[in-house]
């Protein structure tokens, strides 16, 4: 049995359309059946990305409800990360590969399916938004490699110093 039928009732119903975020947490095991699955809104992207195999007519299912809820979504795509590469397909829309996305009124390029990560990590947003309001004026030494995009984000601030 599938838990992603699950899914859209937790997903807030108004979304920050123009920033990139998480949609769906199941990594923190509060979702019964669904601690395998993450979803990032990267507009205009949605990026489901399953930790364990699923089934297809379960995966095309929410695909099918998440557009209803994301109507400006222009691809769904899937990430195999159970798979040595994690390979990515496209489920839905436009093969979208190469894109430019904002958080926090910073804008990010991504590219997806070049590699396992983007090197944006959604599910450490609110760890970037308090790192840069308690280090304001300071400088910062970054030893957290999840933090990476800070580097992007402050460099033009000249606060940070990483160690990689």
């Amino acid at each position: 049995m599938s838990y992603l039928k699950d899914i859209p009732q937790y997903i807030k119903r108004r979304l920050e359309i123009n920033q990139a975020q998480r949609i769906f947490h199941g990594r923190g095991h509060a979702y019964e059946g669904l601690k395998h699955v993450t979803i990032d809104w990267l507009a205009p992207v949605i990026l489901i990305t399953l930790f364990e195999p699923e089934s297809e007519l379960a995966i095309k299912a929410l695909a099918d409800e998440l557009l209803v809820l994301l109507p400006e979504c222009q691809s769904i795509q899937l990430q195999h990360r159970y798979q040595l590469a994690g390979p990515i397909d496209v489920i839905a829309g436009d093969a979208i590969s190469e894109l430019v996305i904002n958080e926090a009124g910073l804008s990010y390029k991504i590219s997806l399916g070049k590699a396992r990560n983007t090197g944006l990590f959604l599910d450490m947003q609110n760890g970037r938004s308090w790192v840069q309001a308690q280090s304001k004026n300071l400088r910062v030494l970054n030893l957290f490699s999840f933090l990476i995009p800070v580097d992007f984000q402050w460099q033009r601030l000249r606060v940070v110093l990483s160690l990689f």
